[in-house]
């Protein structure tokens, strides 16, 4: 059987597919470490860098807070690492936050763009 964050993992990626992302890597993993993102993805001409969070207990979606210095530090070395393929492109951080309902249903929101959105969350 596949643990939670796989499955969560499997269930963002398909769920990005259906909305017409390009799937590049999934599931991503750092060499180093465990890293910051799960999915990267190619959207209308920008990559994404996507984290997924799972959970399967309790009565609200997870949520996440990002590290703006660590997940740049992952862009910058995944662009170096990959520089003859994706070089000039726009990227941005999503996060895909599921909650399992049952064995065959979750709630997924999507959120696009999401540092964007915690530098706002900041500024006020």
């Amino acid at each position: 059987m596949k643990d939670l964050a796989t499955m969560g993992t499997h269930a963002a990626e398909v769920f990005l597919e259906r909305r017409g992302f390009g799937i590049i890597e999934c599931p991503y993993k750092d060499a180093d470490s465990d890293g910051p993102i799960d999915i990267i993805a190619e959207d209308e001409g920008s990559m994404v860098f996507v984290a997924v969070k799972c959970r399967k207990d309790g009565d609200s979606l997870p949520t996440y807070e990002p590290d703006r210095e660590e997940l740049e530090s992952f862009a910058c070395r995944w662009f170096r690492e990959h520089a003859d393929d994706y070089s000039d492109m726009p990227f941005r951080f999503d996060f895909i936050s599921i909650l399992v309902i049952a064995e065959d249903r979750a709630i997924i929101k999507h959120y696009v763009n999401a540092m964007a959105l915690d530098a706002a969350l900041e500024e006020d």
